[in-house]
């Protein structure tokens, strides 16, 4: 560093550097004029040549020591200045090292403090974060699982819906079906039995018919032998004539019969009219009009094409009665010996039997020859028809099977086993847990819909409540409950009452007797208490200090889905079938039935009166210790008329 251009050190808080810089600058500037002013000088004087006097010499002396002066002065000033600013610079440098030092020390303190403030903020914000980020965990996992039982339940309430719809609708296929096959199974065994029964009565006839060809056949047979015996004879008497000298004997031939079946013996004309049978008298035991009318009837009647059955039936009858039309019986070569009798139609038979031509015998005219008492006798056997044997009848069988299978069937039901066990219960004409669970289960199923969407529609509604008022403000409000359920579950009352009457005239197999007027009924209240007493006990539970929200509507929820799922099924189905017992009593008091009993269904409870089979009169209450069924949810015992 030189004097003409001196450097200083920069320190704080000392004097402006521009400042001390523009000064000494300065001076280095005069004092560079003074130089060059004096070196201008002595260039002068050298170049003049000219000897300073001594009072120039003095003068230049005086000048030379101004300058001196000057010099000194300023050099004087300049290291004052230096020694100065050196001493304000040490000055400054030691209380910027102070200063640094304190600040220094100022700075490390805050930035420590600051850095530990910073760590605990970080701490408190990372726990805080960590806790939130648990929390927001917590609550999604609590949701999706909310969300997920939702959705299961849901899921497992619309799946027993439709399997409930498909069983019902299964069930009543099911019914619809057995009662077409039962139905035709009634229509097939009655047209059977008809067929059976007219087959075995043209069966009969034709046998009778048979017997009744067979014995006439068997006369024929007799009848042309003894004809061929008196024809022997009255040759006999013809030769003893001429051999006794008569010569005009009257002709004697046997001539055709006449339509009407007669004999004749001809006296005018002196001959003998000799004929077969023609007509007998008709069998009581075969009517051919009756035969014939009720093979109409039958055809007529049956539905659709007569079963195969009918047609034999129908042909004998017509044959039988083609028979009967018929003014001779067939020639007794078209008759076999072992098999049964063929009849052919009347068209196309000969109306009569032509006898074989016999040569005429000439009897005297004076006095015909007396019958024979063995003659007149077959003539008048011919004459009369011989009365049939009567034939044993078949054994009659039920005129109505079905009957008798529903009879058996009946027989083995639960309905007779209990009736049998108690001994109290009258006959009945239908199953009453069959009769009551078909015509309650459409009842149950169409206000359990009903209900599980007022159930749904609640919830929705107290959770926001619940929102709203707060967790420990709020209190389910009854009267929203009720107008949610009351329609529907009088409804149910109302249609369950109707379904016991018309289930009394089924299972006593009567008509259906006016339904009584509508009673009031404690089920919506009892529904709607149930359900408020679930509500606050999880309220209660899940409002503990400190619960949010949150806990106490997944405790609430539960409650709902828990009704949702079964409990508002079974207070239904308990309710429908407390209704239908009492529409059940009141339909058998109007049909006139005095006293009732119920019938149990797998293991009655204690209040049940099914449990010791006790009757009680209709419109009395139970007997004591007892109460109409259903006496819990899970009875499933019934009422019936008692004996």
């Amino acid at each position: 560093m030189s004097e003409s251009n001196p450097e200083f050190r920069v320190v704080r808080r000392g004097y402006d550097k521009s400042a001390v810089d523009a000064h000494i600058a300065e001076l280095q500037r005069v004092v560079a004029e003074l130089e060059d002013e004096r070196g201008q000088v002595r260039r002068q004087l050298e170049e003049l040549e000219i000897t300073p006097a001594s009072d120039i010499k003095a003068e230049i002396d005086a000048v030379q020591g101004e300058v001196g002066r000057i010099l000194q002065t300023s050099r004087e000033a300049a290291e004052a200045m230096r020694a100065r600013a050196a001493d304000d610079a040490a000055r400054w440098r030691s209380e910027a090292d102070t200063d640094a030092r304190l600040n220094r020390a100022t700075a490390q303190t805050d930035a420590e403090q600051a850095r530990s403030e910073a760590w605990e903020t970080g701490t408190a914000m990372l726990a805080g974060t960590i806790e939130e980020s648990s929390k927001l965990i917590e609550s999604a996992r609590q949701d999706s699982l909310f969300i997920r039982a939702e959705a299961e339940r849901e899921a497992l309430h619309l799946t027993s819906d439709a399997r409930r719809e498909a069983e019902e609708l299964l069930r009543g296929g099911r019914n619809e079906a057995e009662r077409v096959i039962t139905d035709a199974r009634e229509e097939s065994q009655r047209i059977l039995a008809e067929a059976r029964k007219s087959a075995e009565a043209a069966h009969e006839r034709a046998r009778a018919l048979e017997e009744r060809r067979t014995k006439l056949l068997e006369e024929i047979e007799s009848t042309r032998s003894t004809m061929s015996q008196l024809e022997r004879e009255l040759d006999a008497r013809r030769e003893s004539l001429q051999y006794a000298g008569v010569d005009d004997l009257p002709d004697i031939s046997r001539t055709e019969s006449e339509p009407t079946g007669t004999e004749q013996w001809g006296e005018e004309g002196g001959a003998v009219r000799i004929v077969t049978t023609t007509a007998f008298t008709e069998p009581q035991l075969v009517d051919a009009d009756e035969l014939a009318d009720e093979v109409r009837r039958l055809r007529d009647e049956g539905p659709g094409e007569a079963p195969a059955a009918l047609e034999p039936a129908a042909a004998e009858s017509d044959t039988v009665e083609a028979e009967l039309e018929k003014p001779e019986p067939a020639p007794v070569a078209d008759v076999a010996d072992d098999e049964p009798a063929e009849v052919r139609p009347a068209e196309t038979e000969d109306p009569e039997e032509t006898a074989d031509p016999e040569p005429e015998v000439s009897l005297p005219e004076s006095e015909p020859e007396p019958e024979s008492p063995e003659l007149q006798a077959l003539f008048a056997s011919l004459r009369e028809a011989p009365e049939p044997e009567p034939q044993p009848k078949p054994a009659e069988k039920s005129a109505d099977p079905v009957a008798e299978a529903e009879a058996a069937e009946v027989a083995g039901s639960p309905v007779a086993v209990a009736v049998a066990s108690t001994g109290t219960a009258a006959h009945l004409e239908a199953d009453p847990f069959d009769v009551r669970d078909r015509l309650l289960l459409p009842i149950e199923n169409r206000t359990l819909r009903s209900v599980k969407r007022q159930l749904l529609d609640l919830q929705n509604r107290v959770l926001e409540d619940l929102r709203i008022a707060g967790v420990g403000d709020w209190d389910p409000e009854p009267a929203m409950f009720t107008a949610a359920f009351s329609d529907d579950i009088a409804g149910l009352v109302r249609e369950a009452v109707v379904a016991g009457v018309t289930g009394a005239a089924e299972i006593t197999g009567t008509m259906t007797p006016q339904p009584p007027a509508p009673a009031t009924s404690d089920a919506v209240s009892d529904f709607v208490d149930g359900l408020l007493r679930g509500l606050r006990n999880a309220h209660g539970d899940a409002a503990t200090p400190g619960a949010g929200t949150r806990k106490v509507s997944s405790a609430v929820s539960k409650v709902f889905r828990a009704w949702r799922t079964d409990e508002a099924e079974r207070r239904l189905r308990a309710a429908a079938r407390g209704a239908y017992h009492r529409g059940v009593v009141a339909g058998l008091g109007s049909l006139g039935v005095s006293k009732v009993v119920a019938v149990e269904s797998g293991t009655p409870c204690d209040e049940c009166p099914a449990r010791d089979g006790l009757a009680w009169a209709v419109g009395d209450a139970p007997p004591p210790g007892t109460v109409m069924p259903p006496a819990l949810a899970s009875c499933a015992c019934t009422v019936v008329p008692a004996s």
